[in-house]
This record gives C-alpha cells, sequence and structure tokens, in this order.
C-alpha cells in the first residue's frame, strides 16, 4: 500500500508540473505500463478528496479515443470542465501542498525529480493534515505529544497555518503561544487529537511578516545580505531556483556571475543554505557573516590538512 501510495503522489506531483502531460509520458518517466498509470488515477478518482473530471466529451462519446494521449492537469474544485483535458481536482486538505508544488513550475527533468522527491513521506502525515487543517478552519487549539531532541512533551498547540519548505522537505504547523508566533515541525507530532477549546488568531500579517523575511522557518533578528554566486557548473540555475520564492530578494547579473540581495531572518538556515554552494558563493555583505564563513571554510580545510 505505501508503494501505490508513493506512485499515486509521484503521479500528482508530475502532472501539478506538466500541463497537458500525456499518459504515454507519465508512463515514459515512470517507467510503467499506462495500464499502470490509469490505473492509479483511477484509484485516485475513487479519493473522496480527489474529483476525477469526465474523459469523454459529450461530441466524442462514441468515438474510440487512444488513452495514451490523453492528457490531464491538476485544477481547482471550482475549474471548469474541458473537452480537450482531463482534470485531477483536489480539496482545501491537499491544496496547499500542490500550490508549493506548481508554485513556480520548472518543466526539465532534474527539477521534476526534486519535486517528486520532496513528496516523499507525506503520504504517511495525511489523518495529521486532515486534524490540523479543521483546527485552523475553526479555531480550535490541539493537543500534541511532541518529540524533540532530548524529550517528548505534551501541549496544547493553536494552530495557524500548515507551511511546506521545499529545500528541507519539512511540513511545519504556524501557530501562537501566549500572542507570539510559534513553529512547530510535523514529523515531531506523535500524537494529534482534536479538541473544543477555541482560541482567537492573531493578525495574519505576523504570519506573513514571518513568512516574507524567515529563511526556512526559523526566527530571529532581520539581516542585510548581499551574496555573490560564480556562474560555473550549474550554479546560477539552481541559486534561482531556490530563491523563487523569495518575495524581496534582488538579484543583478552580470558576466560570470549574480548578486543576490535580501533582507532575512534566520541566518544559521541561510549560512547552512550557504555552504551547499562551497566556494561558488562568495558573502560581500555583512562582514559578520562574511567572517564566519571563511572561519567555517579554513577549519573544513583544516580536517584536511591534518
Amino acid at each position: 500500500m505505501k508503494k501505490d501510495m508513493s506512485l499515486m503522489l509521484q503521479l500528482i506531483a508530475i502532472i501539478a508540473n506538466n500541463r497537458g502531460i500525456t499518459t504515454k509520458q507519465l508512463a515514459n518517466i515512470l517507467k510503467v505500463p499506462e495500464g499502470v498509470v490509469l490505473r492509479n488515477l483511477e484509484l485516485i478518482s475513487y479519493n473522496p478528496e480527489f474529483r476525477l473530471l469526465d474523459i469523454y466529451s459529450e461530441e466524442h462519446e462514441d468515438a474510440i479515443m487512444d488513452l495514451g494521449d490523453m492528457t490531464w492537469n491538476i485544477a481547482c474544485e471550482d475549474e471548469e470542465d474541458s473537452d480537450d483535458i482531463v482534470y485531477l481536482c483536489i480539496n482545501s486538505v491537499e491544496k496547499f501542498l500542490f500550490e508549493s508544488l506548481v508554485a513556480n513550475a520548472f518543466f526539465d527533468d532534474e527539477i521534476l525529480g526534486i519535486r517528486i522527491k520532496s513528496t516523499h513521506g507525506l503520504a504517511e502525515q495525511k489523518d495529521k493534515f486532515l486534524i490540523i487543517t479543521l483546527a485552523i478552519e475553526n479555531r480550535k487549539k490541539l493537543k500534541v505529544k511532541y518529540k524533540t531532541r532530548y524529550k517528548t512533551s505534551d501541549f496544547l498547540i493553536e494552530p495557524l497555518r500548515i507551511v511546506y519548505y521545499e529545500i528541507d522537505n519539512m511540513v511545519y504547523i504556524i501557530g501562537q503561544h501566549n500572542g507570539r508566533i510559534a513553529t512547530y515541525r510535523l514529523d515531531r507530532m506523535i500524537e494529534i487529537k482534536a479538541t473544543n477549546e477555541r482560541f482567537e488568531p492573531i493578525g495574519v500579517e505576523h504570519v506573513e511578516s514571518l513568512l516574507e523575511y524567515s529563511w526556512g522557518m526559523e526566527q530571529g533578528n532581520l539581516f542585510n545580505v548581499k551574496v555573490k554566486f560564480l556562474d560555473e557548473a550549474n550554479v546560477i540555475y539552481k541559486v534561482k531556483r531556490d530563491l523563487s520564492h523569495r518575495k524581496n530578494k534582488k538579484i543583478t547579473e552580470y558576466e560570470g556571475y549574480i548578486i543576490y540581495e535580501d533582507t532575512i531572518a534566520g541566518i544559521n538556515s541561510f549560512k547552512r543554505w550557504l555552504r551547499s554552494y562551497g566556494s561558488s558563493a562568495i558573502v560581500l555583505e555583512p562582514e559578520e557573516l562574511r567572517n564566519d564563513m571563511i572561519r567555517s571554510a579554513e577549519q573544513c580545510l583544516s580536517y584536511y590538512i591534518e
């Protein structure tokens, strides 16, 4: 069953990123027979959280259709039917997942592979999604058993939003605690139970502000950063991909490099991201961050010398 769910999620991720993809193309990408693709799409249509629109238009009702040439797309529930394309329609429980998949739709094999990979492990969290979504909509607290590195605790949370952070493949719950924003990792929630205890959510602008400047889901002071990325290997392409969701970014392109400028909260998460680019990333500002990255690089080098 776990393998079946993985295939379904991969199908949905591919369709979400490739408008009008055919059954044959889906089969080629997944390296499975066309019949397997069609059976899995049929299973999705049986799920009450999805709706598979009629694959035949009235004018072609009696025609023999090559199912391999059928085209597919992801749509919202209120999207109109089309005679040219088959739509997989989703409800609000999963909508946030697919908004993250199609927010910046890339269609090449590398990005597609990354986005398919990012759905792995989320199927097991499906029941949690439903409980949390209902609690957010009804403004009701949740009782959770939460596991940290050192202990497991029971407490109440006041959920405001579900956020999927693609770079780390993590789902977070943004909530409030004593009037302040708090974040929780979904994978650390061992148990989640609904309660009838209501809460009054703080203004949405607080959540938007956190998401606007936060690097990852880390909170903290704001930093103005300026980084030079060298145009080598596939660096520029990957940087633009990783920064596609940043609202306040500024990217200036030059011959052989780009300059990235932004205001961020979450300097530790930002440093981890920078290190993934090695010597291709050169910190220009702030000076404290540049010196910290230099010390880190020198320390790593010393391990090899020793």
